[in-house]
């Protein structure tokens, strides 16, 4: 039997992403145009179904998603600022709220995000939600980027069956009201993924780290990632050890471990940024497609060694689907798999217990010490 004793830093949380191929990037489906009343008018009436996960550009022009707001409660209006009256009159009676709150406001995150984004730039936000509350952030996207992976229905769409991309990907398809059959699915590997792309052989892809050297070059265009959206869409990995071997040599078992944790910690300090992509450039990925992939993220949250309760379930989850797709001929029970003793031991010798956020089953942080 073999045991799961520690997560592979590096691979926590790799962004799973959505490739397009040029001819698909320019040939999206076009949209009627809605004004920003309209939109207004649709949001105040709950005429169509809002929220789910998003990737928008606050006042400050840095990038923003909903996981940088987990564990606090959003309070999130939509509205745009050439609104002349309900948006401005809304907005600072949920100024007023918050202060009212008095200290208990600050567990509230007000969010303005803007339904008329080609002229609600982020520095225009910037001179507009000062004027309502201190803590108020701005949100914008581009109009002219944004795609859905719903387009892809009746596409063809590369993903190289029975790795953690195809499952990943069935469940991004699947939290876009997609399943495989919806789509053309093309089993290809990596090499053969980027040589299709270039040569418009499929629409799109879903893959890893290579793709990023064909939007560098302006081949194809990346227009999702899971980086920052759900954390079950996320991939991971972990380092496992035969029962023999770690019952025979606990020693040299406790030895690897906390050579990776002092590995992982010194991966984690964002002064070591570079140093760390120039390090991992030695595999034969270039360190730009390190910086793309890892852009917008913490190294602390990427280079986590931590098994959580979110990764246990995460496994859980792969369990069931490798047994749909018949990649497994039996159902798999993981209850008991995971021994995180010789991680608390490093953690406890290294003075690092509570340096990596811990999370639990549904991807929402942990208080220390849950």
């Amino acid at each position: 039997m073999i045991r799961p004793i520690l997560r592979g830093f590096a691979w926590v949380g790799a962004g799973l992403w959505l490739t397009l191929a040029p001819a698909l990037a320019g040939d999206a489906p076009a949209q009627s145009a809605r004004s920003a009343a309209e939109i207004m008018d649709i949001l105040m009436w709950n005429r169509e179904p809002v929220g789910g996960p998003f990737a928008l550009t606050d006042q400050a022009g840095h990038a923003r998603t909903d996981r940088d707001f987990r564990g606090r409660l959003m309070l999130v209006y939509f509205g745009f600022t050439f609104c002349p009256d309900v948006c401005p009159t809304d907005l600072q009676a949920i100024g007023l709220a918050l202060d009212r709150l008095g200290p208990d406001g600050d567990q509230v995150q007000p969010i303005f995000i803007t339904v008329d984004p080609e002229r609600d730039t982020a520095s225009h936000l910037a001179d507009y939600v000062p004027m309502f509350h201190p803590r108020l952030i701005g949100l914008t996207g581009s109009a002219d980027a944004i795609r859905k992976v719903a387009d892809l229905r009746g596409r063809k769409v590369s993903i190289f069956r029975g790795t953690n991309n195809h499952l990943a990907a069935v469940k991004v398809l699947a939290g876009n009201g997609l399943q495989e059959r919806d789509v053309q699915i093309i089993n290809m590997d990596t090499a053969t993924t980027n040589a299709a792309l270039t040569s418009k052989d499929i629409d799109a892809a879903f893959g890893n780290f290579p793709l990023a050297s064909l939007a560098e070059k302006n081949i194809a265009e990346i227009i999702y990632t899971t980086k920052g959206d759900n954390p079950a869409y996320e991939r991971h990995s972990t380092l496992i050890g035969q029962d023999a071997f770690i019952k025979a040599h606990p020693d040299i078992t406790q030895k690897i471990v906390s050579a990776i944790v002092r590995a992982a910690r010194w991966a984690s300090d964002e002064a070591n940024r570079e140093a760390f992509f120039e390090i991992s450039a030695r595999t034969g990925f270039p360190a730009s497609g390190y910086r793309f992939d890892f852009s917008n993220q913490e190294l602390k949250y990427r280079n986590t060694p931590i098994i959580d309760a979110s990764i246990i379930e995460s496994y859980r989850v792969q369990a069931r689907q490798a047994r749909e797709f018949g990649l497994l001929r039996r159902d798999v029970d993981l209850n008991g798999w995971f021994d995180r003793s010789f991680l608390d031991i490093a953690l406890k010798e290294q003075g690092l217990v509570g340096y990596w956020q811990e999370y639990d089953a549904s991807g929402r942080p942990q208080a220390a010490g849950q």
